[in-house]
């Protein structure tokens, strides 16, 4: 009987100690399973998907951000086009492409991206898939176009590019040239 007094005793003089270890040994313990759940989720790669989604939102937003701060990228291709129209062309089309990946419209190829805008966000669908269906042509044929041709192609996904909100008005290049 003496003992478990003395036990009591010493429990209730060192109880914030003993509450410290109790605490100190539950933080232990739970890092300990949230290892294992680590684990675990990278032995079982089709339960990484959930990481695989996150890591992705984080990337899209990142691009987004990066789209709507004064686009740089938009800056350069315009220097490219009054340099070389063909391959302005051939970069305003890929910056297109990533800017309908980055806004999130899915699909085959680029008519069925186009496809899945609505028609307020984008009016002009049909001429911005004959022009991007003009620039894959010449990408891929060694043959040049008019004056006229380069910027009829380039001011069609400008303002397709004004559309998605990504380019502000002062900033259509063909219409600054005349």
């Amino acid at each position: 009987m003496l003992e478990i007094e003395n036990l009591f005793e010493f429990l209730l003089k060192n109880f914030e100690t003993i509450k410290i270890i109790i605490y100190f040994l539950a933080l232990i313990y739970s890092f300990n399973l949230f290892l294992l759940w680590l684990y675990f989720e990278i032995k079982n790669k089709e339960e990484s998907g959930f990481w695989l989604d996150l890591i992705g939102l984080i990337k899209m937003y990142k691009n987004y951000k990066s789209l709507k701060s004064k686009t740089i990228t938009y800056e350069e291709i315009k220097k490219s086009y009054l340099e070389n129209h063909k391959a302005g062309l051939i970069n305003l089309k890929n910056y297109f492409l990533f800017v309908l990946d980055v806004l999130g419209y899915t699909g085959k190829d680029f008519e069925e991206k186009i496809n899945n805008i609505n028609d307020e966000d984008l009016p002009n669908k049909e001429e911005v898939k004959k022009a991007l269906k003009a620039i894959l042509l010449l990408e891929k044929n060694n043959r040049t176009l008019k004056e006229e041709e380069y910027e009829l192609l380039f001011s069609t996904l400008e303002k397709a590019l004004y559309h998605l909100n990504i380019i502000e008005k002062e900033d259509f290049l063909v219409t600054s040239l005349k």
